[in-house]
């Protein structure tokens, strides 16, 4: 046979090969194909939306909406899909416990038989009276299981699909029976601290609004300025650290006893892909637990630990940022700092740092960026108080321009009478800086330009 023959013949090969590997590599294989035929329930688990359970007397529905958007990225980690949110519709309106209700979905899409059962009497085997009767439902179908009696002498139970009766392991009875109120959620809020977009707060005459702007969160009200990403971080860490106690049946403590009849604060949470705010109003401290308070949280009457009492009781004042800087060290590659001596750029280089293109060590510039990015104000103030002590503010005595992996930030530094004054681009508030943190600024500064050179080439000169 000819050569050209032959390679004609090897690429049909191939490509057959080719070809036959991508219709059935997703077919599931011989003992995976017995393992399915097995099941009882043919869904995946997460294609179910909705379960329902009925069971002595009592009815408890739980749904799931469709997918509304992807969580936001926390930290690098993969994340579920919203749609992942469980409410429990009925004995109680509120949101679900979603790994358990995940779990229990799970258990039964999993769930095999471990003989079927012809011609059964359905009193003989408890199916005339069932334990339970279980639908799931999909967008596009519904299975319905009833439980009957336990099999003597065994791990299993009766349970029946569409006419069909089986026996089947029994350990998921355990799921089947919680009670309803225990498929509440015990968590405060649902998803992560990264999905929270805004917090209204309203503690006794205060009021005030936390929104977030990219990765900071800002005051939109009463005023208009940064807050302070520690303050934020312990409002967060305390809401999604609480969990519920004990939830309880109104009107049994009343709402007067409970101190929720006029709250003592109260937050609205919007999270992104929720469709509206969680309400979480706070009471009065427990009758029985001082360490606990009632509150009310999505509409359910509860007790839960004292985690947001800090965090609350705050004046919308102490949430204004005094961090000079929003960056952190290693977020910043670059910055330009211009005073009375000039102007200075230094750019990363490797391990070390380029000074307006000449290479020198990094200590002094790490120095100077920590005492930067650490430096906080005394106290808050405004444009107009500043310009009454004496600031011009269109005249910096120092001015640093920094740029990273984080974004862009301008910082200025002015002289107000003995006092010095710092601001922010896009920030109006300014800060009270002290005479020592300005001083250790000055001289760490003056220790990049006092640095000696790595070497006498200049950085760009290595690079050709």
């Amino acid at each position: 046979m000819r050569p050209r023959s032959l390679l004609i013949l090897f690429l049909v090969v191939v490509a057959l090969g080719a070809f036959i590997w991508f219709v059935e590599r997703d077919l599931p294989g011989t003992d995976e194909r017995a393992q399915r035929e097995k099941r009882i329930v043919t869904l995946e688990a997460d294609e179910i939306n909705e379960v329902t359970i009925e069971r002595d007397g009592t009815r408890v529905h739980l749904v799931r909406p469709e997918a509304a958007g992807e969580e936001p990225d926390a930290d690098g980690l993969d994340v579920e899909p919203v749609k992942r949110q469980w409410r429990l519709l009925e004995p109680y309106d509120t949101r679900a416990d979603i790994a358990k209700v995940d779990r229990l979905a799970e258990t039964l899409s999993l769930l095999d038989w471990q003989r079927a059962l012809d011609d059964v009497d359905p009193a003989a085997v408890g199916l005339d009276a069932p334990r339970a009767v279980v639908t799931l439902r999909t967008p596009a179908t519904e299975v319905v299981l009833q439980v009957g009696a336990e099999i003597p002498a065994s791990s299993n139970m009766i349970v029946a699909r569409d006419g069909e009766v089986f026996a089947a392991a029994a350990a998921v009875w355990s799921q089947i029976e919680t009670e309803p109120g225990d498929w509440r959620s015990r968590e405060l809020l649902p998803l992560h601290r990264e999905a929270v977009e805004r917090v209204n707060l309203t503690s006794g005459p205060e009021s005030f609004v936390l929104a977030r702007r990219e990765d900071s969160f800002w005051l939109e009200a009463p005023l208009v300025d940064l807050a302070e990403t520690e303050r934020v971080d312990e409002l967060l860490d305390a809401m999604f650290r609480a969990r519920i106690d004990e939830f309880y049946a109104q009107p049994e403590p009343g709402l007067e006893e409970m101190g929720l009849a006029e709250p003592a604060a109260r937050l609205e949470v919007s999270l992104t892909g929720v469709d509206e705010p969680v309400v979480i109003e706070l009471g009065a401290p427990s009758s029985s637990e001082p360490e606990r308070r009632y509150a009310r949280v999505d509409g359910q009457l509860v007790s839960i630990g004292t985690e947001l009492d800090e965090a609350v009781g705050r004046a919308p004042a102490e949430w204004q940022a005094t961090s000079w800087s929003s960056l952190e060290v290693f977020q910043i590659d670059s910055f330009r700092a211009v005073d009375a001596s000039g102007e200075l750029l230094l750019e990363r280089s490797g391990a070390d740092w380029s000074r307006d293109g000449v290479r020198i060590s990094y200590q002094p510039v790490s120095d100077f960026l920590y005492a930067l990015t650490g430096a906080a104000g005394e106290r808050v103030m405004a444009p107009s108080e500043a310009v009454a002590s004496g600031a011009d503010l269109d005249g910096p005595e120092l001015e640093l321009s920094l740029d990273g992996s984080a974004g862009e930030e301008t910082l200025s530094l002015y002289r107000a009478g003995a006092a010095v004054i710092a601001g922010r681009l896009g920030r109006e508030f300014l800060l009270a800086l002290s005479e020592g943190t300005v001083e250790d600024l000055r001289v760490k500064l003056q220790a990049i330009r006092d640095q000696p050179a790595l070497g006498d080439e200049s950085v760009d000169d290595e690079e050709g």
